[in-house]
């Protein structure tokens, strides 16, 4: 649905926006769904000021970017815990987040840890 022109009709936008953004914000269900939906949506849109304000501050179920977190990722959270018996359980976006993550864990407040550099050229075929 396209919002009113100042002049009270249907506002045209142009074919550019249209093209990137129909489609989007559709009605609310009438419906539940039996599981868990994939949530493939890179960013998240509140209502309201001031419960985006609470997310933007890092409210616990409160979703803002999908690399941080999003429902999917967050029942699959919930359901790894659940079947390890821990009380926690963290789910990344991407494998480097998930190496970053427990390489750091690794170190100690004020440790550090140094990477070899790599190899000036192809690797040796030979061994």
């Amino acid at each position: 649905m396209q919002p009113p022109s100042p002049r009270g009709g249907p506002r045209r936008l142009d074919i550019a926006t249209r093209v990137v953004h129909a489609g989007e914000r559709p009605a609310r269900p009438d419906f539940t769904p039996v599981t868990t939906p994939i949530y493939p949506s890179a960013s998240f849109i509140y209502e309201d000021l001031d419960v985006m304000d609470q997310a933007l501050g890092g409210a616990e179920d409160a979703f803002v970017y999908t690399r941080y977190g999003n429902p999917t990722t967050h029942a699959l959270e919930i359901a790894v815990a659940d079947l390890e018996g821990t009380e926690t359980a963290f789910a990344f976006a991407s494998g480097m987040g998930a190496l970053h993550a427990a390489i750091m864990t690794s170190i100690a407040p004020g440790g550090a840890r140094g990477a070899r550099p790599a190899p000036a050229g192809p690797p040796n075929p030979q061994g």
